[in-house]
This record gives structure tokens, C-alpha cells and sequence, in this order.
């Protein structure tokens, strides 16, 4: 039993592995780069190829060779080891991009400029990076909810970036690195409204997190002098709940009742009966 469950375990875990490198890295050649192949002392394998949309080279000497995730000396090697087997001895190839095709990233949604961010071959561009060229967030972008969409063919994978969480543990967004045709995609959030006996009624997006019910009151202005600080509505999902926030405003403690709010809340604060 143990022996099927080890099995189980070692075939899942390479269909995993095997997932993971179909998808291209950050430095790996792309369709339409231009390589030059040379072939020391023998002028007469010298050949120009690109890569092309499957990631192959076409190279007559030596057929077709997969470059996906490779760099030139693994290429190289490889080359040297095919002309070996139809009888050039003790060969040297040597391979240069001449020309790279252009690689973009894309951010888009909830940020002031959606654009395609060109990145220079051999240089990188971060999460981070990305969103500051995008000029950062407007007010509707959920923090919560940002994701990569990475595809390949017919492959997709999603990366949860969870920025807010990233910023609250003082983490680093440069370790996200994306590669080419990446897309950071921003969704839209929900705002908050907070309605009934406050100062100034408000309808406004989360941009701090957690943010409790007493910072929206706040934000509203506060309650007005007829307002019933034992009874707030709180309406999420169409659920009401009866908040009691008298004694958090009279102690300033932090009592249960200070619950955190979530975007798409409605905040109602009654009229007093008194």
C-alpha cells in the first residue's frame, strides 16, 4: 500500500514538474529571435535560423532542436554533440542573438494608464515594476483580488499577487518576476456606503486594510445629533446585523463590535427614538 501511495505521489509530483516547464522563463529565447550559428573551422555550417512559434530551431545539419528555457551553451552543446554523430570531430559551435524580437508585459483594469510595457532581453520586469509604469491604482482597484495571467498555447496558470497582504508583511513585489506576455490583471472593487444619521453621507472605496466600522463612520463625518449609536446596520449580501457601537465611542476601546467592513457594505445609521 505504501509502495502504490510512494508511485502516486512521484507521478503526480512529475506531471507538476512537467507542467512547470512548458511555460517559457523570463530568459528564455522567443519566437523571432535571430540566432547565428557558427562552426569553428568549418565555414560551411554557418547558418542564420529563428526560433520559431513552437520554440524549435530548424537547423538542416543537425534537424530540428527545442530551445525553450535553454541558453546558447546548452544549445551549443547540444549541436556539437549532433554534428559528432554524422562524423565532424571535435567540433566548436558557437551561437549569437543577432536580433531579438520584442518581448512585452501587460498590466491592466484598475490602474491610471493600461498599457504594453516592452522589456529590454537580459533585463526584468517585477510586479512592482509593472504597476508603477501602469502610474499605479485608481480608487476602484480591489488590492485584495490582483492576479498574473500567465499563458502558454493552451495553458493558463494564475498567480494570486495579493498585494495589500504583501504591503501589511513588509514583503518585496521585486520577487514576482514576470515574463514575457504576462498579464497583471487589476479587478474592480465594490465601494462602501455609509448612509442614514451621519454628517456627511459617503460613498467611497476601501484603501486601507483592515478598515473597521467606526473609520467609515469617521469618514462620513461622524454621527449627527440624531443618530442612534445603539443601533447601526450593517447590510452585506442582503444579511443586516445590529451593531452597538455607543460604548466604543464613548471608551475609544476596541470592542467586538468595531467589526471590519468589506467592500460592498452598506452602513446605516438609524434615528434615534429618544
Amino acid at each position: 500500500m505504501k509502495n502504490k501511495v510512494l508511485l502516486l505521489f512521484i507521478s503526480f509530483f512529475s506531471m507538476f514538474v512537467f507542467a512547470e516547464e512548458k511555460f517559457p522563463n523570463a530568459d528564455s529565447l522567443r519566437p523571432g529571435d535571430i540566432l547565428l550559428i557558427q562552426v569553428f573551422q568549418h565555414p560551411e555550417l554557418e547558418l542564420r535560423v529563428n526560433v520559431q512559434t513552437d520554440y524549435y530551431i530548424n537547423y538542416p545539419f543537425c534537424d530540428k532542436i527545442f530551445v525553450m528555457n535553454k541558453t546558447l551553451d546548452n544549445i551549443s552543446k547540444i549541436i556539437e554533440e549532433k554534428l559528432k554523430q554524422k562524423n565532424y570531430e571535435k567540433v566548436q559551435v558557437s551561437i549569437f542573438v543577432e536580433e531579438f524580437s520584442k518581448r512585452y508585459v501587460y498590466v491592466t483594469g484598475e490602474v491610471k494608464k493600461p498599457q504594453g510595457i516592452e522589456v529590454k532581453p537580459g533585463l526584468h520586469s517585477s510586479a512592482r515594476q509593472a504597476i508603477a509604469t501602469g502610474e499605479g491604482f485608481t480608487e476602484k482597484a480591489d488590492k485584495n483580488k490582483i492576479f498574473v495571467r500567465r499563458r502558454f498555447k493552451n495553458k493558463t496558470k494564475i498567480y494570486p499577487l495579493k498585494i495589500m497582504d504583501t504591503m501589511l508583511k513588509k514583503e518585496n513585489l521585486d520577487d514576482f518576476i514576470l515574463i514575457p506576455e504576462d498579464t497583471i490583471i487589476v479587478p474592480s472593487t465594490k465601494p462602501v456606503s455609509v448612509l442614514g444619521q451621519v454628517k456627511k453621507p459617503a460613498i467611497f472605496y476601501i484603501q486601507t486594510n483592515p478598515m473597521t466600522i467606526s473609520q467609515a463612520i469617521a469618514i462620513a463625518g461622524g454621527f449627527d445629533k440624531l443618530a442612534d449609536e445603539d443601533e447601526v446596520l450593517l447590510i452585506r449580501n442582503k444579511k443586516i446585523t445590529r451593531i452597538n457601537l455607543k460604548n466604543l465611542f464613548k471608551t475609544n476601546g476596541d470592542i467586538k463590535e468595531n467589526v471590519q467592513i468589506l467592500p460592498g457594505d452598506i452602513i446605516f445609521v438609524t434615528e434615534s427614538k429618544w
